[in-house]
């Protein structure tokens, strides 16, 4: 497939697809697929997410450790895409939490999705959990 949205469960869109690289809505680059057609890893090798089904883009937290998958391929920036069709709403999967955002603010870098998902969320048992931030 040379081109896909993804979606997060409320129809929300999150990040596309182009080949074997994953961009965040302003096209900036996140993640690629070293494993399979499906798992999505950062550039530091770690695991950001899953594509499941035809457009939706899930963090499974009882996904096995793989090893560092090495280097993505030459990366070309795509063009902006057309704001996609709207999908709508469906339930996650088990196990499943939609990913946290995915865009790369100008002045951050390497962004917030380079950093480890499970700093934004914490599970517990089979409850999954936000954690909570003390009033300063």
């Amino acid at each position: 497939m040379d081109f896909q949205y993804l979606f997060n469960s409320t129809g929300e869109w999150i990040a596309f697809r182009q080949w074997q690289h994953v961009f965040d809505k302003r096209c900036n680059w996140i993640g690629w697929l070293p494993w399979g057609h499906h798992e999505v890893a950062t550039e530091e090798g770690d695991y950001l997410g899953t594509i499941v089904g035809a457009n939706r883009f899930y963090y499974f937290a009882d996904r096995p450790h793989r090893s560092h998958p090495g280097a993505p391929s030459r990366l070309t920036y795509p063009p902006f895409p057309a704001n996609p069709a709207l999908v709508a709403r469906v339930v996650l999967p088990v196990g499943a939490i939609d990913v946290p955002s995915l865009e790369k603010s100008r002045d951050q870098s390497p962004g917030p999705a380079a950093r480890d998902v499970e700093d934004d969320y914490q599970t517990s048992g089979r409850r999954l959990v936000r954690p909570t931030v003390a009033d300063s």
